[in-house]
This record gives structure tokens, C-alpha cells and sequence, in this order.
């Protein structure tokens, strides 16, 4: 069986710790923005951990996000505002009924329109999933290298915008095993005291 590359390798590394900790993880991982019932667009973030939050409609949520190339300004950035507008307000996420403990149960089906010209709807089943608004409360980046460059990027954006509470770097070089990778990740016992899933 062929090793897993950098990026799948650390993705699965944070769920598995994520859910070693008791935070659960979105799945389907995609969040919808809406405004006046339509979806405006998406975001699918590389990995999300959810947990207890105001309400089961409203959990907290960490956002992860994988850079697995030399600083790039422009994606650094676009992930951050992305992570920073996961909030009740705007963001909507369709949970596996059986699969969450999250989430509220759809009284019917909803569809939902994609903003724009391509005219797709998304169809959720009241028998299969629940309606969730998570709000961010972390981002996390976790790169290979050049960490105090992301650091700098980050730490800038969040100065400028304010928008999300807390971001972390985490460096993960490429040559880990994925078990290393989750023992690295594991030792971060902070994290866990700091958000209580």
C-alpha cells in the first residue's frame, strides 16, 4: 500500500487526535453561507472539529487548514477570512442525523439554491440529516516549513481583520510517519484544556 502524502497524512493525523479528545468532526466537512435563504457560496475546510457550544443548534467549531507549499499570502489569507465567518449568523452545516450529536432535526426536507448562474440546488433529507451554525472559535494553519513567515502572515490578518479569536501554527515536517505526526500533535495538551469538547 502506498504512503499517504504530506496533506492526507496530517488531515487524518487532526481528526484522529480530534476525536481522541472528544471533539467530533464535521462531516460532510462544507459550510454553507447563507443570506436571504440562498447559499451564496461554500467553504470546505481541510479538517473541522466541533463541540459543545451556547446550544446543540450553535456548537463551537475549530477550523484547521493545511499549507503544504512555500508562504502563499493570497491562500493564507483567504483561508483565514473563510474560518473567520463561520459563525451562527451566516454559516449552516448539514450533519448525518445518526452520526452527530449536534444540530437540530429538519422538520422537512430543504433545498437549498447556489447563488450565481449555475442554478444548482442542494437537497437535505429531514430523515437524514440535521441543521447546525457553528461558530469559530480557533484556526488553526499547520504547515511543513517557513512556520514564523505563516506565523507573520497570520498574526497581520488577524491585527487588521479581527475576526477570528484565536490562530495557531503548527509546523509538521514532511518526512513524518502519520503515528508521529499524531504523537506531535497529542503533546499540544493545551489545546484541549483551552477548548473543552
Amino acid at each position: 500500500m502506498p504512503r499517504l502524502g504530506w496533506h492526507k497524512r496530517v488531515e487524518e493525523s487532526l481528526e484522529e487526535v480530534g476525536q481522541a479528545w472528544n471533539y467530533e468532526i464535521l462531516r460532510p466537512r462544507v459550510v454553507h453561507f447563507i443570506r436571504d435563504k440562498v447559499i451564496q457560496f461554500e467553504y470546505h475546510p481541510d479538517v473541522c472539529w466541533l463541540y459543545r457550544g451556547p446550544s446543540k443548534e450553535r456548537p463551537n467549531a475549530i477550523v484547521g487548514e493545511i499549507e503544504s507549499r512555500h508562504p502563499d499570502s493570497k491562500r493564507v489569507c483567504g483561508d483565514t477570512i473563510l474560518a473567520g465567518q463561520v459563525v451562527y449568523k451566516y454559516a449552516e452545516c448539514y450533519l448525518f442525523k445518526e452520526e452527530s450529536r449536534f444540530g437540530s432535526e429538519l422538520s422537512e426536507d430543504v433545498e437549498v439554491s447556489m447563488s450565481g448562474s449555475t442554478r444548482r440546488k442542494v437537497t437535505y433529507s429531514k430523515d437524514e440529516r440535521v441543521l447546525a451554525k457553528p461558530n469559530v472559535q480557533a484556526f488553526f494553519l499547520v504547515v511543513e516549513d517557513y512556520k514564523e513567515d505563516f506565523e507573520r502572515y497570520v498574526s497581520t490578518i488577524l491585527e487588521i481583520t479581527g475576526i477570528v479569536r484565536d490562530v495557531q501554527v503548527f509546523s509538521l515536517p514532511r518526512g513524518l510517519y502519520k503515528s508521529q505526526m499524531i504523537n506531535r500533535l497529542k503533546r499540544i495538551k493545551w489545546l484541549r484544556e483551552k477548548y473543552k469538547p
